[in-house]
């Protein structure tokens, strides 16, 4: 058994053990470690929300999309070609180099993307996209953010998603009609400490980049006490609920 237990899990034990005096409620916020858990499955939504943006720009370059005004503010990648790979470079801070094969998304193709922050280090693999034959603005992705600089969570997606522009607001908007993946620390060996699963059992649907309905089951399991909690988090108007599992 290890001896140092990450700062985070630390906490988390330590709101778990209190859970009589949460359940009589004599605690002043018997949410808090509901909120920890969705914080961090929060964070990984919101780090893979910018790679599938990316993906959104290219396969807009791609076939040719127009809209009335920029739908992706602060997002305007220098984007240049060289047999069928294309490289998206927006400034210093990240850079993709999206493999197509030739072939556009709405082709059924499969593209494979590798992600570099930064200018120091080497690109590396973040996953694939694969496209929907006939449908121009819907995939799927199969991502690892393993390696993001500012991050300490390795963090994985799958899901299913859609997007389309709201003129509205000038911007995008993004579902994932469907969406499962988890949460560890980086540093983790084959067998972590604890691992954060969630799963949607409603679609999420971002407005502009803001969650603003959808419904996430959450487990987390700890692998030294060899315990488990979980909790259902549900949004609706952009607030969230918590609902306890049986």
């Amino acid at each position: 058994m290890r001896k140092y237990i990450s700062i985070f899990m630390a906490a988390l034990l330590a709101l778990f053990a209190v859970s009589c005096q949460l359940e009589s409620g004599t605690d002043p916020n018997p949410n808090k470690a509901n909120n920890l858990l969705w914080n961090r499955t929060y964070e990984v939504f919101n780090g893979q929300y910018e790679h599938i943006l990316a993906v959104a720009q290219l396969n807009d370059t791609l076939r040719n999309a127009e809209y009335g005004n920029k739908p992706y503010k602060g997002y305007n990648p220098d984007i240049s070609e060289s047999e069928g790979v294309y490289t998206l470079a927006y400034g210093y801070e990240r850079t993709y180099i999206i493999n197509t094969a030739g072939k556009r998304l709405e082709e059924g193709a499969e593209w494979a993307i590798k992600v570099r922050y930064g200018s120091y280090m080497e690109p590396y693999k973040l996953g694939t996209v694969k496209g929907v034959v006939g449908e121009p603005t819907k995939f799927s992705v199969d991502f690892e953010d393993a390696y993001a600089y500012r991050a300490s969570y390795s963090n994985a997606l799958k899901a299913d998603v859609e997007y389309s522009y709201n003129a509205s607001e000038e911007c995008l908007d993004i579902t994932f009609a469907t969406a499962e993946g988890y949460s560890v620390e980086q540093n983790s060996s084959t067998t972590p400490d604890y691992i954060i699963e969630f799963k949607a059992t409603e679609p999420l649907v971002f407005y502009g980049g803001v969650l603003y309905s959808g419904k996430v089951d959450i487990l987390y399991k700890d692998n030294i006490l060899h315990t488990q909690r979980g909790v259902t988090v549900e949004i609706f108007n952009k607030f969230t609920t918590f609902v306890a599992q049986n």
